[in-house]
């Protein structure tokens, strides 16, 4: 089977593109696979072919419509037996996975955004409304029940099946005793005393984080983020606990980040699916999320972990002051967590995947007669 994955960036560091890279190196080895993408991970098996589409990148408006242009204006000129679009990336395709509902998002965290930003769901939430309704016929995959259930309050649209994101599980593992001193002195953190991890854009919840941390005067933070930091640090210095905030930036290797962490700590009010909840997880992290957030639906409270409303504080104040005063039933947890995680691997992932072109194949083939999909 020829097929195309079309992304904006086939690279490990966003969630979407490590869906893609994840699929295209299992589905090469049986299939004929070309990503269609902006950038290129290096870890792309080199049986995987290099399609690549320009885009204008001076912001995610500019970089999201050229390369939907672009990549629909090469599709057209290509032949494919199935055509995978990530989202908004392309104007027709067989099978699309959503990643996320931009109208959703608006809606949870538009009064949160800074005025520059405002302008995006202005513009992207109708081309994508439009994007699915007139792929209708294809079938689309939601990364969550989350988003499945926002796709149909909000474009009409019927997922076809929820398929969650995989994680590494050799990757992201319990630390040893050695990995785990290795860690706090790569980020200069004690060497005891408990420490929070927080990672991810700074708008999913890092000032909820930082308001609980004021209360913990023994408790460390590590943050992990890309978001600009200065006003961050600035308030962190207004709450009188800088000294107690430890910035790493973004990570090429985030699982040192959890191997130094006792938990992980994510009051989001909503994130689509939420890698870095999997990954805590998987690295056996007592695991507190807000409930908006799509890997949300992989926890049973006080079993494999902590669905909190972040709009109660002391609730989330009352759960750390547990697993700070009991070690013994926050490795519980964070064992029962990585459990949970080992269930969702990427190999499951992709054979749910695959499972979706057979279907799609199966009925596109008895629409046209033939075992072919429709080209565009």
């Amino acid at each position: 089977m020829k097929i195309a994955l079309v992304v904006h960036d086939a690279l490990r560091g966003v969630g979407h593109g490590r869906y893609v890279v994840e699929l295209a190196n299992a589905l090469s080895l049986a299939d004929e696979v070309t990503v269609v993408a902006n950038r290129f991970d290096p870890e792309l098996a080199e049986a995987v072919k290099r399609e690549k589409i320009s885009a204008i990148r001076w912001n995610a408006l500019s970089s999201i419509f050229t390369f939907y242009a672009n990549s629909s204006r090469r599709l057209r000129q290509l032949q494919f037996d199935l055509v995978h679009a990530q989202g908004l990336t392309c104007a027709h395709a067989e099978v699309i996975t959503a990643h996320i509902c931009n109208a959703a998002r608006s809606n949870r965290s538009g009064h949160r955004l800074p005025l520059r930003n405002r302008l995006f769901p202005k513009l992207v939430v109708p081309a994508e409304k439009s994007f699915y309704q007139k792929n209708k016929n294809a079938a689309i995959i939601a990364i969550s029940k989350v988003v499945a259930e926002e796709l149909k309050t909000h474009y009409s649209v019927q997922t076809s099946r929820v398929i969650y994101h995989g994680v590494d599980s050799t990757r992201f593992h319990p630390p040893t005793l050695h990995e785990r001193s290795a860690a706090r002195l790569a980020f200069n953190l004690p060497t005891s005393g408990p420490v929070w991890l927080f990672m991810g854009e700074a708008i999913k919840g890092l000032d909820e984080t930082f308001a609980l941390l004021a209360t913990f005067p023994t408790a460390r933070l590590l943050v992990v983020t890309r978001s600009d930091a200065r006003f961050y640090r600035s308030h962190a210095k207004s709450l009188g606990i800088a000294d107690r905030v430890f910035w790493a930036g973004p990570l090429s290797n985030p699982e040192r980040a959890f191997h130094a962490a006792d938990l992980f700590i994510y009051p989001s009010s909503y994130d689509a699916f939420g890698m870095v909840v999997s990954e805590a997880m998987a690295s056996g992290l007592p695991t507190l999320v807000g409930a908006g957030i799509g890997a949300a639906e992989w926890i049973k409270n006080r079993i494999n972990g902590f669905v909190l409303p972040i709009e109660s504080s002391e609730k989330w104040h009352l759960v750390l002051q547990e697993l700070h005063e009991k070690t013994e039933f926050a490795a519980e947890i964070g064992a029962a967590a990585r459990m949970t995680a080992m269930e969702h691997s990427w190999a499951k992932c992709v054979e749910q995947t695959k499972a979706i072109y057979e279907a799609v194949s199966e009925i596109n083939g008895k629409a046209q007669g033939s075992g072919k999909f429709p080209k565009q």
